[in-house]
């Protein structure tokens, strides 16, 4: 129980403090917490009430001394051995006794008062022994059944009336106030062992003293037993057991502020704490931290000593600098003599720790010195860490192991040499290239947490190096230490390092960023242990094992760096000793599209690099050849240029889209344009619809009947008028009468193809406009030829593919005979490009590729056909000639290749000279009929044919610029084989000898859609 009085001086009421923290008022119960109330049945009788039976106390309440009525104040001095050792007495043969008077107690917060021209009061924390029964003359082993409870007591002392004014302590220890008791008294029943509590004392929220009842030297038993002996013990009576260990406080703080001092201690005996901060200085000859704390805290503060500086001299003793804060000596010591602890921490940028000799971190105690966020330590002759044999010393750059990472410090010094002690250096910080350059020698071992850590110099030390977690890149030497990684760990580096055990979840990673780790001795790997080796177009990490490789368990990560890859084999692992038959359990980390295995020698292990970009895609023809392509190019042992390797990292449509981007299809474009404008160039030339082609040839300049059809009954007077144009008397023909016309026409279309899913073609559009003239020569009645020329331009694209134009040139000539109702016609053309190609490559960056070349196409036409009138819709004659007709153009393309307009021309292709033949034949029906007019005849006519071509194919074969020897053939979107031609004409003839004609001419298939029209001007005479 914890029981307490509340209230006003003199008015106290007793209370009880539940578990819940509850003050609860036991006026009910008791009248006082008192000598009465302190009797074993009077505390069995309270500990029987439940506290939330008893009505609870709100508000802010003063708290008095726990026990009313006391009539003694016993108090023991010098009962702590700590206390005894600050102070430099011997202890005790048995207590010193002393009372103080009643009128000091007070409240544990009520104000003390210092008496007049007091100096020197201090105070001390002390745990009070309250008595519940008369004892006297009590034996040790029954001294604590007199026992009620216990509290905590104050002991406020006047330390110039005590200890300098001679007599005895009372004047110094009996002023009023300077008792504070309390909060509560703490019955025995829950105090457990009275010696094994913790006691302290704060200052304004500083710590001033701490201790443990453990180091009592007459524990509460023999302090009852022995008080019992010279007095009665009465209930209510309290003892005050003493005091720990004492503290002393110096602060320097603000710029100006200083403290000289020729010889420093810091806790001699007690607790002392020494505090420079904000721009402070001490200036001191030799110093040690003892049994306290020094701290430098800021910019400008600094500690300067002439002398050596201690830390941890035979106790425990820390020295923090901090936030720029600055320490200076000769010989600097941390945990110096055995059964010394000494820790020094030097954090922050700006920190220092300057010794103009050697350090030395456990010379026969225990230190531990760190160095974190910036902070420097310097030595002018080196530092021994674990000096002395017992000893142990720690270094830790960061922060301790197994504590959160922290920036790193700095070590300046020559050299760090491990002792006979147990000696460790601990990289723990957060720094992803922190050089360690000071040579290590001796038995130490090294730690590495966090962090990457590189040893760039020759060490000596013989102890294990362990890494728990980050890096250690050892690019000098640690020949003389066994490594073992560990998980999370990485050991990396391109020196010497000793035999090293990989276990699971730890990474061997030889090299920098390509490089080649020693290892001095065996090399073995545990089940999960990673070997990680970085592999460039040009060679890969590699590890050369002095001894035996053990590599069950294992498995390889294989990291890609960008570049031009050149398809070979990598050796990463060499073994002197062999590999003892044993093999890595996998392989991981490939580099996409590429496949990557192992293989092995009796020493050597192999790293194999096969490209297989397109590989589980299901790719089209056209993204599938090209990845093919660069498959062979690569495994045959070509280099791909680091943009080429960009596709590598694709998959999907993604890839598809870009391996059609990079295929150049734009090419094919050319080809079916060409074929078109050549079938309209001939369509023109020659066209049988256009006057006087398409009839019969009669003598003179005659047109034979059959050019019209009319009904059988007698025509009416204009009809009979514009007829007799043609049809005058018969007269004896010139059959060689030579006779011409002269004709001028317009022609254009365009087309659209539907690309091919399975081949990976795209769609594509072609646009022709052309102006053509040209001349007809009747040779014979029957027989007429002709000639024509013609100009203009095409445009073609590819959907996501690009674009092109073309200037061209036709020329041709053509030859029909008539043999009454039958005709056969022949026709040859050339024709002439400029062509220019665009298209633009985002793979990598945004090239824009061009091209420029001329090339020829050749066509030529046979077509032959009979006309015949036919009755028609109430015996209208119409004329009806079913026709065939085969047709063929060449077209040679030259050997030509892109250039960079802007970008690079890293996916610029080559194209191969080619001479593409598109034939197909016609077979379909031609019809005619004229209309009689005032002023001449109006000829309507029309077409309906079927046309197959015997070579739809579009494709081209290119090459990579910059992949010499890497060959493929693309394919554009092809023509269907089958198509329906449709032409609708109306031509107008005037008796002056001139004739206009309009063309539209269809061609429809599955894959294809063509609009054409022409119109054409001709003057015969």
């Amino acid at each position: 129980m914890k029981l307490v009085r509340f209230g006003q001086p003199g008015a106290e009421k007793p209370g009880l403090v539940g578990d819940d923290g509850v003050l609860r008022d036991l006026s009910s119960v008791v009248k006082d917490i008192g000598p009465d109330t302190l009797s074993p049945a009077s505390l069995k009788a309270i500990s029987e009430v439940s506290p939330s039976n008893l009505p609870a106390v709100t508000g802010h309440q003063r708290l008095g001394v726990p026990i009313s009525g006391i009539g003694k104040f016993v108090a023991i001095g010098l009962n702590y051995s700590d206390h005894a050792a600050e102070a430099n007495l011997p202890i005790p043969s048995e207590p010193i006794v002393f009372q103080k008077a009643i009128t000091w107690l007070s409240g544990p917060n009520d104000d003390v008062m210092l008496p007049q021209s007091s100096q020197k009061s201090d105070w001390e924390v002390e745990l009070g022994i309250v008595i519940g029964t008369k004892a006297t003359y009590v034996a040790v082993e029954n001294a604590l059944s007199h026992v009620a409870g216990y509290c905590v007591v104050n002991d406020v002392s006047e330390r110039e009336y005590q200890m300098e004014r001679g007599g005895t302590w009372d004047k110094g220890k009996g002023c009023d106030t300077f008792g504070p008791i309390g909060p509560w008294l703490v019955t025995k029943d829950e105090v457990g062992d009275a010696q094994a509590l913790d006691l302290w004392l704060d200052v304004n929220d500083r710590r001033m003293q701490t201790g443990n009842t453990r180091t009592m030297i007459f524990n509460c038993a023999e302090i009852v037993s022995y008080v019992s002996r010279f007095m009665t013990l009465l209930p209510g009576d309290v003892i005050a057991t003493g005091t720990p260990g004492s503290t002393g406080t110096v602060t320097v703080d603000g710029a100006g502020s200083s403290f000289t001092n020729s010889g420093l201690v810091v806790g001699s005996f007690g607790t002392g704490t020494l505090t420079i901060q904000n721009g402070g200085k001490a200036n001191t000859y030799t110093s040690y931290i003892n049994t306290g704390t020094t701290t430098v805290n800021g910019a400008g503060s600094s500690w300067t000593n002439s002398g050596n500086l201690s830390v941890g001299n035979s106790r425990a003793g820390t020295l923090t600098i901090e936030n720029g804060g600055a320490v200076s000596n000769v010989i600097g010591w941390i945990g110096v003599n055995a059964g010394s602890t000494g820790t020094v921490t030097v954090d922050g940028a700006g920190s220092s720790w300057t010794n103009s000799g050697t350090l030395f971190v456990g010379n026969s105690g225990t230190g531990t010195l760190t160095i974190a966020n910036g902070g420097t330590v310097s030595t002018a002759s080196g530092m021994q860490i674990a000096a002395l044999a017992g000893s142990t010393g720690t270094l830790n750059i960061g922060a301790a192991s197994g504590l959160a990472a922290a920036a790193p410090g700095t070590l300046t010094v020559p050299s760090v040499a491990f002792g006979a002690g147990t000696g460790r250096i601990v990289f723990n910080h957060t720094a992803s290239n922190y050089n360690f350059a000071p040579i290590i020698s001796g038995a130490g071992a090294v730690t590495v947490e966090n962090g990457t850590t590189i040893l760039t110099t020759t060490n000596t030390y013989s102890g294990a190096t362990t890494v728990n977690g980050g890096t250690l890149a050892v690019n000098g030497s640690i020949a003389s230490s066994a490594v073992t990684v560990n998980n999370g760990g990485t050991l990396g580096g391109n020196g010497t390092v000793g035999g090293v055990t990989i276990n699971g979840g730890g990474v061997l990673a030889p090299g920098n960023s390509i490089g080649t780790l020693t290892v001095g001795g065996n090399l073995a790997f545990g089940a999960g242990g990673l070997y990680r080796v970085e592999v460039s177009p040009s060679a890969a990490d590699r590890a050369n094992v002095t001894g035996i490789a053990s590599l069950t368990g294992g498995i390889v990560q294989a990291v890609f760096q960008p570049g031009s890859y050149v398809s070979k084999s990598y050796t990463i692992l060499s073994a002197a000793g062999g590999l003892g038959g044993t093999t890595f359990s996998g392989v991981s980390g490939s580099m996409p599209a590429f496949n990557v295995g192992l293989s092995y020698t009796s020493t050597d292990v192999v790293l194999n690099l096969l490209a297989s970009l397109g590989a589980g895609n299901s790719l089209p023809g056209n993204p599938q050849t090209v990845a093919s392509t660069l498959n062979n190019f690569f495994n045959n042992g070509g280099a791909l240029p680091p943009a080429f390797v960009a596709l590598f990292g694709l998959t999907g449509s993604n890839l598809s889209s870009a391996l059609s981007q990079v295929s150049g299809e734009t090419a094919t474009g050319s080809q079916q344009t060409t074929f078109s404008a050549m079938n309209q160039f001939m369509g023109v030339m020659t066209d049988p619809f256009i006057d006087g082609r398409g009839d019969p040839v009669s003598a003179g300049s005659s047109v034979g009947t059959s050019a019209y059809a009319s009904p059988d009954k007698p025509r009416s007077a204009t009809a009979r008028d514009a007829y007799a144009m043609f049809t005058k008397a018969p007269v004896m023909a010139d059959p060689f009468a030579q006779h011409w016309s002269v004709w001028a026409a317009g022609y254009g279309g365009s087309q659209t193809t539907n690309g091919n899913t399975t081949l990976g073609s795209n769609n594509t559009t072609s646009r022709i406009a052309g102006i053509a003239v040209g001349a007809d020569y009747r040779i014979s009645p029957n027989t007429l030829a002709g000639f024509a020329l013609a100009g203009g331009g095409t445009t073609f694209s590819t959907v996501n593919g690009g674009s092109g134009r073309s200037d061209m040139f036709q020329a041709g000539a053509f030859i029909r005979h008539n043999a009454g109702a039958a005709y056969l016609s022949g026709a040859l053309a050339y024709g002439w490009q400029d062509i220019t190609t665009n298209r633009t490559v985002t793979v990598a960056g945004i090239d824009q590729l061009r091209a420029q070349f001329n090339a020829n196409a050749f066509s030529g036409r046979v077509e032959g056909g009979y006309r015949f009138v036919s009755p028609w819709m109430g015996g209208i004659g119409i004329g009806i000639t079913p026709y065939a007709a085969g047709q063929f153009t060449t077209f040679d393309l030259p050997a030509y290749a892109e250039q960079a307009v802007t970008g690079v021309n890293t996916f610029a292709l080559a194209y191969a000279s080619r001479s593409v033949t598109d034939t197909r034949s016609e077979l379909g029906l031609r019809s005619d009929k004229s209309y009689a007019m005032p002023d001449g005849i109006v000829t309507l006519r029309g077409r309906l044919a079927w046309a197959h071509g015997f070579n739809p194919g579009r494709n081209i074969g290119a090459t990579f610029q910059t992949l010499p020897g890497a060959s493929f053939v693309v394919g554009g979107a092809a023509q269907a084989s089958d198509s329906a031609l449709v032409t609708a004409s109306v031509e107008k003839k005037w008796l002056s000898g001139w004739s206009v004609a309009s063309t539209f001419e269809g061609e429809f298939s599955q894959l294809t859609k063509s609009y054409a029209g022409k119109g054409v001007v001709r003057y015969a005479w």
